[in-house]
């Protein structure tokens, strides 16, 4: 990949002529190039030496031909660039790379004919590695085939009257924003015993009377996300396959918009599933409203947050099991919106996450609760169930999935690793403490609650107000909220009571905001605050500029704070929890330490270097530290000594730092994490995992598909694991457009 992006300005060995700077093709002999030594200007090479810095290039030429190959380069592991060339073999091949290390064929006008009983085919890779085929313009028969290749990158090209692009027996293939014309097409991407492959950000216009945008068969670890199919007669089609995600495409075909068989691990998330607009205008009398998803003889199966419009079969499910189907939105489905064959499939999330929206649902939403008999109030679930052919919907949504936001923040993650939201239960309502950002003024804390966690009140004021904030932590027991903030100057401690009625009574003894220490710095301060059951208070604090690691501690009322340096390590996140009767632990990094009326002597963990976003938790007479190490991991400490890092199989994908929140579940003795992921190329997935309390094997289901989730933007709030309804289960999270939308989501149920 690193020599796709190189500058050409520097070309040496054989001489330079910039790219893009032919101004008329000249003729050329179809071109041989066999092992290291034959990069020559008699075979086509204008420049560079082989090398990183200089590949070889091939540029200018045009190359035709009645029969045979264009251009053949094999056997070799000299870097090369085939590039602005226009190749036009009639019966043949028009560029075959055999053997190859690393190269690149790019900006070409590629055409081939079908006068041969073989396939004609305009870029033909096999048995290569690191190589990149992009920006070309290919017409003809077959427009791309890889064949038992590692690392190929298809990229940004036009394919118009081909077979498209086809993978076999590969691995490591990614195919991103090319464009197949409304043309003959009869197969845009095509996905054989390949693993490993993705399939982006691609607009195929395929035939609607044969065409198949996108077909997969006996491949495994496939993600198709974001391509755009405005018609085809089969949208996409996965067969005999595992772990396959398609995720946020937008499908309209004649046929079948997606059909999945004889596979099992399948992700269909956050996909616009609908029938052909432009046939539909354009040539009505071959218009016909698709299978929308059309499952068979599958396992494993999840199907979230999809809209499936206009088809006239919304959902099918054939000899399919286990199957989760939730908040999709299933609008105006001719013939039916739902069939399934079985009565084991899940077609909710419980309450009060719900399951689907249906146009046609008859019910009303008049009360509320798990049994919808709480008639005070209506909750966004209608009171009765969605029936269809061997299923039912038991908790079907009056809107689309995800209902309204709770609140509106000018903080997204704001920089903070501990604190920016705050969701808890206690005293009987849910409750979310959240920043607002005030223009030219700084920042106030705000809360709102909901007695059960789907009505929630207007923002309230806590009337804690900072004009320079920058770090914080809350925290909360049973009927108190804590808060620590830094400004530029000082670190502050202010605390309320919670209140069953739904409202926060701030303490005010000594002024509402207590001063607990003056080392923070204008370069942002890492808190960490927790308060033991005698309501003494630890602030545990590290600042660029001040204390390497310091914990201020006080009792009520908070106006006398005692600080101690632990360590002048550097720059870490510390988290500090209550550790037995009358202990704090703390973590920094690889130092730790035991507040047991004073500090002890530090232990240390090797290698601790994820604790940014993680949390500490003492269950089952332990402490655990759960953090981001490539994959979710934790440490656990005895009292002595910590262990070794143990790596669940809960991946944190894409770039910077994923989000993901973690809680304890005491009735199931469980981890429960919520993990922003990937789809390819952007964030957008939410994942729900559980597994036990020292397992390094979690179950996943998805639950949230949004595009506007993304990396570095966005972050998931402190999960519940108690409620009204013993054993919910609830995080917060923000978009990334601004302003920032809060949204809640709760279940009662773990995967």
């Amino acid at each position: 990949m690193f020599v796709l992006f190189l500058s050409l300005a520097i070309f040496g060995g054989l001489g330079f002529r910039p790219a893009h700077a032919v101004s008329s093709y000249q003729p050329h002999a179809p071109i041989v190039i066999d092992g290291n030594g034959a990069f020559t200007p008699d075979n086509g090479v204008i420049a560079g030496d082989g090398s990183d810095d200089h590949p070889f290039l091939i540029e200018g030429w045009n190359i035709t031909a009645p029969s045979g190959t264009g251009i053949l380069i094999r056997n070799t592991d000299e870097i090369f660039w085939v590039q602005n060339n226009f190749v036009n073999i009639s019966d043949g091949n028009a560029t075959v790379l055999v053997n190859l290390n690393t190269g690149a064929v790019r900006s070409n006008t590629i055409r081939t004919g079908a006068g041969s009983s073989d396939t004609p085919t305009g870029v033909w890779v096999v048995n290569s590695t690191n190589t990149s085929i992009d920006s070309n313009t290919l017409m003809g028969d077959q427009g791309v085939e890889i064949d038992s290749s590692a690392g190929i990158w298809v990229a940004d090209n036009t394919l118009t009257d081909t077979l498209g692009i086809t993978i076999s027996n590969s691995l490591s293939i990614h195919v991103a924003s090319n464009t197949f014309p409304l043309s003959d097409l009869r197969v845009g991407v095509s996905i054989t015993q390949s693993s490993q492959v993705t399939v982006t950000d691609n607009t195929i216009w395929a035939s609607y009377d044969s065409g198949t945008a996108i077909t997969e068969n006996n491949s495994g670890h496939i993600s198709i996300a974001h391509n755009s199919i405005p018609t085809a007669s089969n949208g996409i089609s996965l067969e005999s396959s595992d772990n396959i995600q398609v995720s946020r495409n937008t499908i309209g075909a004649i046929e079948n918009d997606i059909t999945v068989g004889n596979s099992s691990d399948i992700e269909i998330l956050g996909n616009t599933i609908t029938y052909s607009s432009r046939v539909q205008s354009n040539d009505p009398s071959q218009f016909n409203k698709p299978y929308g998803l059309l499952v068979g003889n599958t396992g494993n199966i999840s199907i979230v947050a999809n809209d499936i419009i206009g088809t006239n079969y919304g959902v099918t499910l054939l000899y399919t099991s286990p199957a989760l189907v939730i908040h999709n939105s299933f609008i105006n489905n001719t013939i039916y919106q739902a069939y399934d064959d079985t009565s084991d499939n899940l077609w909710d999330n419980r309450y009060p996450a719900g399951g689907n929206y249906w146009s046609d649902y008859a019910g009303v939403d008049n009360c509320s609760g798990p049994n919808q008999d709480v008639c005070a109030n209506s909750d966004g679930v209608g009171d009765t169930p969605y029936v269809f052919t061997n299923g039912q919907d038991n908790y079907p949504l009056m809107n689309p999935f995800p209902r309204a936001p709770v609140a509106t923040s000018g903080y997204s993650d704001a920089g903070f690793g501990d604190g920016d939201r705050h969701m808890f239960y206690a005293q009987a309502n849910f409750w979310l403490i959240y920043v607002e950002y005030i223009p030219y003024t700084g920042s106030e804390f705000l809360y709102v609650s909901s007695p059960d966690g789907i009505t929630w009140t207007s923002p309230v004021s806590l009337g804690v107000f900072t004009c320079c904030l920058s770090g914080l932590s809350v925290n909360n027991d049973d009927s108190h909220v804590y808060i620590a903030l830094a400004t530029n100057s000082a670190i502050y401690f202010a605390f309320g009571q919670l209140n069953q009625d739904g409202t926060i009574a701030m303490d005010n003894n000594g002024g509402l905001l207590k001063t607990a220490s003056y080392d923070a710095s204008s370069a942002g301060t890492r808190l960490s605050i927790a308060v033991d059951s005698n309501l003494h208070a630890f602030i545990a604090y590290q600042a660029a500029l001040g204390c390497g690691l310091c914990v201020a501690d006080a009792s009520p009322p908070y106006t006398a704070w005692n600080k101690v340096q632990l360590s002048t390590g550097g720059l870490n996140w510390p988290k500090i929890h209550t550790y037995g009767p009358g202990q704090m632990i703390l973590v920094s990094g690889d130092y730790s330490n035991v507040w047991n009326g004073n500090w002890g002597t530090p232990v240390y963990l090797s290698g601790n270097n994820g604790e940014e976003f993680g949390n500490l938790f003492y269950e089952n007479g332990k402490i655990y530290l759960v953090g981001m190490y490539g994959h979710i991991g934790f440490y656990t400490f005895d009292g002595t000594s910590w262990s070794t890092l143990q790596l669940t199989n809960i991946p944190l994908l894409g770039p910077g730092d994923p989000s993901f929140s973690v809680s304890y579940d005491s009735l199931q003795n469980k981890f429960v994490i919520f993990v922003t992921s990937t789809d390819g190329t952007n964030g957008g997935l939410i994942y729900q995992y559980s597994g036990a309390a020292d397992s390094t094997l979690y179950n996943r289901i998805p639950i949230a598909v949004q595009n506007s989730i993304e990396w570095g933007t966005t972050s998931l709030e402190t999960i519940i694991t108690k409620g009204p309804s013993a054993g919910e289960i609830g995080f917060a999270w923000t978009y990334t457009t601004h302003p920032y939308q809060i949204y809640t989501y709760l279940t009662s149920d773990n995967p």
